[in-house]
C-alpha cells in the first residue's frame, strides 16, 4: 500500500481539505489529464487503533485498547481475536453497520512472560464476512517485561520514604543502615535498586544497580556539587523525561539544596531547575541508571528539608523513578505508523552514531542517530529491534518497536469518483469509438497522393500531354 505523503492528514477528517489545498495548487496548463476510477469493491473492516498500557498502581496487570472500522456499504462481520504471543487471550465475533466505528476494551489482563500482543481479525462464513484488504486485518503492540524489583534503603529510619515503598506493589524493600552498609558494601548485591537517603558513600553498588540519592555530598557524589542555594523553588522540570510524567513541583518548599554541574559528554540532564540551578539531575552510567535530588528528606535531626513527602508528586516521582530504572519509562508504549519516518528516542544512549533496524520480514537496514534519536521507517506491519551502536560499531542498546497500518485513508479502499486537480474536476476518458482525425498532415498526403493520380491519369489520356 503506498504511504500518504508525509504532510498528509494522519486520517480521513480531514482528507478533503487537504486535497482541496495540495492538489489545487498542480499547473496543468496545456495537459490533457483524464481521471478514470479503478475498481468497484468497498467493503472493508480495518483495524486503526490498537494499543496497550498497564496499570499505574498494579504493573502486573494491563488493559487493551483495539479500534474497529466498517468501510463497507453493507453490515459486515468478524471474529476479533487477542493474542498474548501464542496464547489466544480472548475470541469474540463482532457485528458492524455500513460505516460504523465500535472500540472494545479488555480491563485487567494479566501479564506474561512474552511482551507480545497481536489483534486479529478473522474472516467468517456468510455475508459480509470477509474482504479483499488483509493489511489491515492485524495489528501488533509490545508490552514491557515486568518484574517486581529489589530495592534497597540506606537509611536511618525515614518514614516518608519506607511508607512510601512500601505502598507500591511492585517493589520488594529491604533497609540497611549507612553503617552497616559501609562496613560491608557486598549487602546490596543482587539489587536491583539502592537508594541512599542523607549518604553519599565512598564505594558505591556494583552495576547494574541502579542509584537513587536523596542530598549527595562531598567528592563522591555522583554529579559535581558547584554549590548549594536557599530556600530554592522549582521554576523548570523536564517534562519529556519519563521521572517527571505527571509531577508538579512548582509548589514544593525546600530549606536548602545543593546544585549541581550537569555535563552532557557524560550523558548527563537536569530534570529540574531553581531558575538556571539544577537541582535534579539524572544519567546513565554504563549499565545503571542514576538519579540525584539536591535537597533532603524530612526525618529527625536533620537541618534542612522540603514538605514533598507531603505532596502526590512524591509517591509518582517514586513510581516513575523505578519504572525508569527498571526500563519500564512509560506504561503506554507507542505503536508506530508504517509508511511515515519516525524519530524514536533512545533513552540516556551515548555516542550512539548509528543504529541498524531489524524488520519482520528479517531484513536488516541501517540509519542514523543524532542528538539521542533515531530515524525509523517501517514499510511492514509488524514487529522491529532497533539496536544502537558506538562509532566502532559495538552494539549500546536494543529496543523492540511494533508498526501498524493504522490509517483510515489506505483502509477506505473505496474509488474515488471524481478527482479535482488543478482546481477543477478532471473528465472522463472519452469512450472508446472510431472518430476523425483533427491531425492536418493526414489531410495534406490524402491530397497530394489524390493530386499525383489526377496527373497520372491526364498524362496517360494525352490530356496534359
Amino acid at each position: 500500500v503506498a504511504a500518504p505523503p508525509k504532510d498528509a492528514p494522519p486520517d480521513g477528517k480531514n482528507a478533503a481539505a487537504w486535497n482541496a489545498k495540495n492538489l489545487a495548487a498542480v499547473d496543468l496548463s496545456n495537459v490533457d489529464v483524464r481521471y478514470l476510477p479503478v475498481g468497484r469493491r468497498s467493503d472493508n473492516v480495518g483495524i486503526i487503533a490498537f494499543n496497550v498500557r498497564r496499570y499505574i498502581a498494579n504493573k502486573a496487570a494491563y488493559e487493551v485498547y483495539v479500534e474497529i472500522q466498517n468501510f463497507g456499504t453493507e453490515p459486515a462481520h468478524r471474529q476479533l481475536r487477542l493474542y498474548n504471543g501464542a496464547s489466544n487471550v480472548d475470541s469474540r465475533r463482532i457485528d458492524l453497520a455500513p460505516g460504523q466505528r465500535i472500540h472494545r476494551v479488555y480491563e485487567k489482563l494479566p501479564a506474561s512472560e512474552d511482551n507480545k500482543l497481536r489483534v486479529s481479525l478473522q474472516p467468517v462464513e456468510g455475508a459480509g464476512g470477509s474482504d479483499p484488504f488483509s493489511l489491515d486485518d492485524e495489528a501488533y503492540a509490545l508490552l514491557p517485561a515486568r518484574k517486581k524489583q529489589k530495592v534497597a534503603m540506606i537509611t536511618e529510619d525515614n518514614l516518608f520514604l519506607e511508607g512510601a515503598l512500601l505502598v507500591y506493589d511492585n517493589v520488594d524493600p529491604v533497609k540497611f543502615k549507612p553503617a552497616e552498609y559501609d562496613a560491608n558494601p557486598s549487602i546490596v548485591d543482587g539489587m536491583d535498586v539502592v537508594i541512599f537517603d542523607e549518604h553519599t558513600p565512598a564505594v558505591l553498588p556494583m552495576p547494574p544497580a541502579s542509584l537513587l540519592f536523596f542530598h549527595p555530598t562531598g567528592e563522591h557524589s555522583p554529579f559535581t556539587i558547584r554549590g548549594e542555594t536557599p530556600n530554592p523553588r522549582i521554576t523548570e522540570v523536564d517534562e519529556g523525561h519519563p521521572v517527571m510524567r505527571w509531577v508538579t513541583m512548582s509548589d514544593v518548599y525546600m530549606d536548602k539544596s545543593n546544585v549541581f554541574t550537569i555535563d552532557p559528554k557524560r550523558g548527563e540532564s537536569s530534570l529540574a531547575y531553581w531558575v538556571r540551578d539544577s537541582i535534579i539531575a539524572a544519567k546513565r552510567d554504563g549499565k545503571r541508571k542514576i538519579l540525584a535530588f539536591g535537597f533532603s528528606l524530612p526525618s529527625t535531626g536533620r537541618d534542612g528539608a522540603t514538605d514533598l513527602p507531603m505532596r502526590v508528586a512524591f509517591p509518582m516521582l517514586l513510581v516513575n523513578t523505578l519504572d525508569w530504572f527498571a526500563g519500564d519509562t512509560t506504561d503506554l508504549l507507542t505503536t508506530y505508523a508504517t509508511g511515515s519516518r519516525q524519530r524514536v528516542p533512545l533513552d540516556g544512549v551515548v555516542g550512539a552514531t548509528e543504529a541498524e533496524v531489524k524488520g519482520p520480514d528479517g531484513l536488516v537496514t541501517k540509519t542514523p542517530v543524532i542528538d539521542g534519536l533515531a530515524t525509523f521507517y517501517g514499510s511492514r506491519v509488524g514487529y522491529y529491534d532497533l539496536t544502537a551502536k558506538d562509532t566502532l560499531g559495538k552494539p549500546m542498546a536494543t529496543i523492540e518497536l511494533a508498526a501498524n497500518l493504522s490509517s483510515t485513508i489506505e483502509s477506505d479502499i473505496a474509488p474515488s469518483s471524481e478527482l479535482t486537480l488543478g482546481g477543477k474536476a478532471l473528465q472522463a476518458p472519452e469512450a472508446f469509438a472510431i472518430s476523425r482525425s483533427r491531425k492536418l498532415w493526414i489531410y495534406l498526403v490524402l491530397l497530394a497522393m489524390a493530386l499525383i493520380v489526377v496527373e497520372w491519369v491526364t498524362y496517360h489520356r494525352r490530356i496534359t500531354v
